[in-house]
Protein backbone atom coordinates (compact mmCIF):
# COMPACT_ATOMS: atom_id res chain seq x y z
CA UNK A 1 0.00 0.00 0.00
CA UNK A 2 2.34 2.26 1.01
CA UNK A 3 4.74 2.08 -2.00
CA UNK A 4 1.49 2.85 -4.06
CA UNK A 5 2.14 6.24 -3.06
CA UNK A 6 5.42 6.66 -4.49
CA UNK A 7 4.48 8.04 -7.42
CA UNK A 8 2.33 11.14 -6.40
CA UNK A 9 4.74 11.89 -4.05
CA UNK A 10 7.30 12.22 -6.42
CA UNK A 11 5.22 14.05 -8.94
CA UNK A 12 3.93 16.43 -5.79
CA UNK A 13 8.02 16.70 -5.34
CA UNK A 14 8.38 17.89 -8.69
CA UNK A 15 5.50 20.19 -9.06
CA UNK A 16 6.83 21.96 -6.34
CA UNK A 17 10.92 22.28 -7.41
CA UNK A 18 9.09 23.55 -10.46
CA UNK A 19 6.94 26.29 -9.00
CA UNK A 20 10.23 27.36 -6.85
CA UNK A 21 12.56 27.71 -9.97
CA UNK A 22 9.93 29.63 -12.17
CA UNK A 23 11.09 32.67 -13.22
CA UNK A 24 10.50 35.52 -11.35
CA UNK A 25 8.13 37.51 -13.79
CA UNK A 26 5.49 34.77 -12.51
CA UNK A 27 6.05 35.55 -8.93
CA UNK A 28 5.61 39.66 -8.76
CA UNK A 29 3.26 40.95 -6.77
CA UNK A 30 2.99 44.77 -6.78
CA UNK A 31 5.79 46.56 -8.88
CA UNK A 32 9.41 44.25 -8.56
CA UNK A 33 8.69 41.05 -6.18
CA UNK A 34 6.35 43.54 -4.25
CA UNK A 35 9.45 45.98 -2.89
CA UNK A 36 8.53 48.18 -0.24
CA UNK A 37 10.23 51.41 -2.23
CA UNK A 38 9.12 49.98 -5.43
CA UNK A 39 6.47 51.97 -7.82
CA UNK A 40 3.27 49.50 -8.49
CA UNK A 41 4.05 49.35 -11.40
CA UNK A 42 6.67 47.23 -13.46
CA UNK A 43 10.28 48.87 -13.18
CA UNK A 44 11.27 48.95 -17.34
CA UNK A 45 15.09 48.90 -17.95
CA UNK A 46 16.51 49.25 -21.37
CA UNK A 47 19.10 46.37 -21.98
CA UNK A 48 22.20 46.99 -24.54
CA UNK A 49 23.48 43.31 -24.87
CA UNK A 50 24.02 40.16 -22.72
CA UNK A 51 26.42 37.34 -22.45
CA UNK A 52 25.33 33.80 -20.95
CA UNK A 53 27.46 30.99 -20.17
CA UNK A 54 30.41 32.63 -20.07
CA UNK A 55 33.39 29.60 -19.50
CA UNK A 56 35.24 30.09 -16.40
CA UNK A 57 32.57 31.74 -14.65
CA UNK A 58 30.72 28.50 -13.15
CA UNK A 59 26.88 28.78 -12.49
CA UNK A 60 24.34 29.33 -10.67
CA UNK A 61 21.55 27.31 -10.03
CA UNK A 62 18.26 28.97 -10.79
CA UNK A 63 16.73 28.69 -6.92
CA UNK A 64 19.29 30.53 -5.77
CA UNK A 65 18.98 33.20 -8.41
CA UNK A 66 15.16 33.29 -7.46
CA UNK A 67 16.14 33.74 -3.63
CA UNK A 68 18.90 36.37 -4.68
CA UNK A 69 15.65 38.53 -6.05
CA UNK A 70 13.79 38.09 -3.19
CA UNK A 71 16.81 39.33 -0.77
CA UNK A 72 17.56 42.56 -3.44
CA UNK A 73 14.04 43.30 -3.78
CA UNK A 74 13.69 43.88 0.14
CA UNK A 75 16.64 45.95 0.36
CA UNK A 76 16.03 49.42 1.75
CA UNK A 77 17.43 52.41 -0.27
CA UNK A 78 19.28 52.84 -3.38
CA UNK A 79 22.59 51.14 -5.08
CA UNK A 80 25.32 53.66 -5.40
CA UNK A 81 28.40 52.33 -7.50
CA UNK A 82 31.36 54.14 -6.95
CA UNK A 83 33.16 56.20 -9.68
CA UNK A 84 35.27 54.37 -12.39
CA UNK A 85 34.77 53.13 -15.66
CA UNK A 86 34.07 49.07 -15.14
CA UNK A 87 34.01 49.45 -10.87
CA UNK A 88 32.59 46.77 -9.85
CA UNK A 89 30.96 45.52 -6.36
CA UNK A 90 29.42 42.36 -4.81
CA UNK A 91 26.07 42.95 -3.95
CA UNK A 92 25.20 39.74 -3.28
CA UNK A 93 26.50 35.65 -2.22
CA UNK A 94 24.57 33.48 -0.98
CA UNK A 95 24.30 29.22 -2.20
CA UNK A 96 27.59 29.59 -4.28
CA UNK A 97 25.64 32.69 -6.36
CA UNK A 98 26.91 35.70 -6.41
CA UNK A 99 25.94 38.80 -7.94
CA UNK A 100 28.30 42.71 -9.04
CA UNK A 101 26.79 45.49 -9.77
CA UNK A 102 29.45 47.57 -12.34
CA UNK A 103 29.57 50.91 -12.76
CA UNK A 104 30.78 51.89 -16.59
CA UNK A 105 31.14 55.58 -16.05
CA UNK A 106 33.77 57.86 -14.12
CA UNK A 107 31.79 59.12 -11.65
CA UNK A 108 29.37 57.37 -8.97
CA UNK A 109 26.22 56.08 -10.20
CA UNK A 110 22.71 55.10 -9.00
CA UNK A 111 20.26 52.70 -9.27
CA UNK A 112 17.10 51.39 -7.89
CA UNK A 113 16.96 48.05 -6.18
CA UNK A 114 14.01 47.84 -8.26
CA UNK A 115 16.04 48.06 -11.28
CA UNK A 116 18.90 46.15 -10.13
CA UNK A 117 15.80 43.08 -9.80
CA UNK A 118 14.69 43.98 -12.63
CA UNK A 119 17.83 43.36 -14.44
CA UNK A 120 18.52 40.50 -13.06
CA UNK A 121 15.77 38.67 -13.89
CA UNK A 122 16.02 39.78 -17.35
CA UNK A 123 19.40 37.92 -17.23
CA UNK A 124 17.88 34.67 -15.39
CA UNK A 125 15.29 34.59 -18.59
CA UNK A 126 17.62 35.36 -21.25
CA UNK A 127 20.05 32.90 -20.14
CA UNK A 128 17.49 30.19 -19.19
CA UNK A 129 17.71 28.02 -22.18
CA UNK A 130 15.94 25.38 -20.53
CA UNK A 131 18.94 24.75 -18.29
CA UNK A 132 19.06 24.11 -14.37
CA UNK A 133 22.08 26.10 -13.98
CA UNK A 134 23.82 29.16 -15.81
CA UNK A 135 25.67 32.24 -15.17
CA UNK A 136 25.56 35.71 -17.38
CA UNK A 137 26.26 39.64 -17.91
CA UNK A 138 23.78 41.79 -18.89
CA UNK A 139 24.13 45.27 -19.88
CA UNK A 140 21.59 48.34 -19.39
CA UNK A 141 21.88 51.37 -21.93
CA UNK A 142 22.07 53.74 -19.01
CA UNK A 143 25.62 52.55 -18.51
CA UNK A 144 25.75 49.87 -15.66
CA UNK A 145 25.83 46.19 -15.91
CA UNK A 146 25.69 43.19 -13.51
CA UNK A 147 26.89 40.12 -13.38
CA UNK A 148 25.81 36.68 -12.22
CA UNK A 149 28.40 33.88 -11.82
CA UNK A 150 29.42 31.22 -8.81
CA UNK A 151 31.08 32.85 -5.79
CA UNK A 152 32.48 31.09 -2.69
CA UNK A 153 29.95 32.20 0.26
Amino acid sequence: MKSSWLPYIFMMALLLCQVLAMPSDMVTAGGCYGCPNCPKEKVEVNILKHFCNVPGWGSTKHLAVNETLQYLSERPGQLVMGGGHGVCKQISCSWDTAVWACNNTPDSHTVSWCEVVEMLRNLQVLCDAGEVRTNGQVFSTDNWHLILRDGRC
